[in-house]
């Protein structure tokens, strides 16, 4: 007897090896659905983990009854502090072994490169500005402000990056982004 193996989101296209033809315009559009896509699969874990947070401690205090005992809520918030970590490591094992976060597999592109480029493509990607954000937030809380205001700082920059690159895609569909352009990779149809 075997156990199959059950995919959050598996995808319905199968990505093709790369060839050296992968000059393939990808428009704006196509890639505002990729971005839109992950996004919502990042909010819908942090709706999950909040319902399933939530549910632990209505159960735990007889449905509101009863006040909420500190190892309860700190089960809780550690719950929701997990969802966007968690999220942005699924999105970015995705893109290492696949070639293509969820979102780009269901909008039909890929991104060429070699693993370890393609994850440093993650790190400086605009999508991966939750993941400084709780590090930042992390850190504060752990009082290292100068890390807290590195990460800050690093995920403004990524935003206001991601914005530019958003820009140039919609004057030059055929112009690379900035994480693009810094990691050797590019983002092409699958």
């Amino acid at each position: 007897m075997t156990l199959g193996i059950i995919h959050p989101m598996p995808t319905t296209r199968r990505l093709r090896p790369p060839t050296s033809s992968d000059t393939t315009e990808v428009s704006p559009g196509r890639r505002a659905t990729a971005l839109a896509i992950d996004l919502i699969y990042g909010g819908l874990a942090s709706l999950l983990a909040l319902l399933v947070a939530m549910l632990w401690l209505l159960v735990r205090t007889a449905w509101g009854r009863d006040d909420v005992p500190t190892p309860d809520a700190t089960a809780a918030a550690a719950l929701l502090l997990a969802a966007t970590p968690a999220w942005l490591a699924w999105t970015a094992l995705r893109l290492v072994q696949r070639g293509a976060t969820p979102g780009q597999a269901r909008a039909g592109l890929r991104v060429t490169g070699r693993p370890r480029q393609r994850l440093l493509r993650f790190a400086l990607h605009p999508l991966a500005v939750p993941g400084w954000l709780w590090l930042a937030l992390l850190a504060g809380v752990a009082t290292f402000n100068l890390v807290a205001l590195a990460c800050a700082t690093v995920g403004l920059a990524l935003l206001l990056g991601g914005l530019a690159t958003a820009a140039l895609a919609v004057l030059r569909p055929t112009a690379r982004g900035f994480h693009d352009r810094a990691t050797g990779t590019r983002l092409v149809r699958a």
